[in-house]
């Protein structure tokens, strides 16, 4: 079980990291078309 509960915390530490990319890279887009 610790295994697994290790390989679950580095999947979702995985989707955070994609996932804020991504909400930066939307945020940074939508402020330079507003900049724009």
């Amino acid at each position: 079980r610790g295994e697994w509960r290790l390989g679950l915390s580095d999947i979702l530490l995985n989707i955070y990291i994609v996932v804020n990319k991504s909400i930066n890279t939307l945020q940074y887009k939508s402020h330079h078309e507003l900049n724009r």
